[in-house]
Parts: structure tokens; sequence; C-alpha cells
């Protein structure tokens, strides 16, 4: 799908990025977010895809939820949450895109019908005709629709942008988190591993994810999709995106300047 001339970024953003510690939408930062995929530099080099978690976690504030870390939960009650989220997340970045002339499309999709053929295909369609519009900029976001999975949340974001990145034959995957990529130490934050090759397990010594009451994904499923997309030619960054509002060329630097920022799986050439 993608040429020379247009090459496809998958940008994909944690609850910890668009939600505030009490669940609230961090409009703010997702403005912030919207305003940088916009700025020039990028836009001649890439057609974007946003992957945006912060659907439950929304959808717990609005119903004055908790998101507390362990326990059970009664079935079907994340659903609800995403149900309620969904929605007021995806108007904060359509309504963030409008301010720069362009258009927020919705595409929602489980892992069952990335494995499909038939509804790959459908998918694929919709993404093509949205990154060749011509009359208007349309960004889509994407987003697990968690209503209707049958994984039982198993399934997180980092895997759906992933395989988002491979349905499109995306050049890079660029997945911010809160943290400033793989660490060396984990309680030195600028102790970053700037590069593994292409393939690489070496992550494996240094990455030990403690449960998260708000993220389904953790450092685990960013480097196990790391692993798998560079094998297959696509450059998986891993950055630290937790301050958009005062670091203005973040996705820049992530997207255009490899090893500047955060880890980088190398593409198999």
């Amino acid at each position: 799908m993608s040429t020379e001339q247009d090459q496809i970024a998958v940008i994909k953003l944690s609850t910890s990025l668009v939600n505030h510690r009490d669940n609230s939408l961090n409009e703010g930062n997702i403005q912030a977010y919207v305003a940088q995929i916009m700025q020039r530099e990028i836009r001649e080099q890439y057609k974007i895809i946003l992957v945006s978690s912060g659907a439950i976690a929304t959808g717990k504030f609005l119903l004055n939820g908790t998101c507390a870390n362990g326990g059970t939960i009664e079935e079907g009650k994340l659903q609800e949450y995403a149900s309620i989220g969904q929605p007021h997340l995806f108007i904060a970045f359509y309504n963030s895109l409008l301010e720069h002339k362009a258009l927020a499309s919705q595409v929602l999709v489980t892992n069952q019908e990335l494995q499909d053929p038939k509804t790959r295909e459908k998918i694929l369609a919709t993404l093509r005709w949205n990154l060749r519009e011509t009359r208007k900029q349309i960004v889509p976001i994407v987003n697990e629709n968690d209503t209707v999975a049958t994984d039982e949340f198993i399934t997180d974001n980092d895997e759906i942008a992933g395989k988002i990145s491979e349905l499109v034959h995306a050049k890079v995957l660029l997945l911010l988190t809160n943290t400033n990529g793989v660490l060396a130490d984990m309680h030195d934050p600028d102790s970053r591993i700037s590069t593994f090759a292409a393939g690489s397990r070496e992550w494996e010594r240094y990455v030990h994810d403690t449960p998260n009451g708000r993220n389904r994904g953790g450092m685990t499923s960013k480097c196990e999709v790391g692993s798998r997309l560079s094998l297959q030619g696509i450059r998986v960054v891993i950055a630290n995106g937790s301050d958009p509002q005062n670091d203005p060329t973040l996705i820049a630097r992530a997207l255009l300047r490899p090893g500047e920022d955060g880890t980088t799986f190398l593409p198999a050439e």
C-alpha cells in the first residue's frame, strides 16, 4: 500500500498519555499531539494513522468509577466503560483535528477482524481511502472495539497498532508511552537503550512489567511488537510522549531523527 511518495507512520498513544491520573481525558495533551502530527515536516514525509487507548479509563471517570489495580470486575463492566468512553475520546480527537482543517475517521477493530481475511480487506480498504483522500486531510483514529471483542480484553492496543502497521505496510510504528524507552536500569530514566537489532530478544534482560490497572499493555507487549515488526522491515520506536504540551517536537524527533529519542528496533533490510 505505501510507496516512496506515500509512506505511512502509525502512532500509538497509551492511556497514561491521553488520560489524567483521575481517568479524565487530557484534552490538552490530545490537542498537542494533533498539532504535532499536523506539522509540515511530518505531513511532507508521512501519512499518519493514530491508535489511541483511553476509552475504558474515560468511561470509568464519567461513571465515577475507580481504576484500582487487581481484583475482579463483573462481566461486561469493562465493555460498559469502553462504550461510554469511546465517543468522548473520539470527539476530543475530532475537534482537535478540525482546528487544523482536517477530519478524523473512526476505525474500531477487533483482533478477530484483523485475523480474518475478508474483514482485513474491509479495514484496509477504509484506511486506503482515508489516506488517499484529496479533498480533506483525514487522520484515522483506531481503537479496539471493546464492546464486541471476544478475546476478553487480552488484546492490547500495542498489538492492535502492530497489526495495523503490518496491514498497511507502515514505514514506522511509534509507540508513545511515559518512559524513555527500554531502560538498562529501571531506576535511572537516563539509562535508555537506544537500539536493538531486528528481531532481537535482548530486551528481555531489562523488561519486567508490573501489573497496571489502567493499561492492558506494557513494555513487554511493546517490545514483542517491536521484535516481530522489525523483522518485516518496519522500524519500531518506543519513546516518551508524556509532555507534548512542553515538547512540541517529540513526534518529529521520533519519526524523522531515528535514535535521538527512546528505543528503536531497527528494521531488517
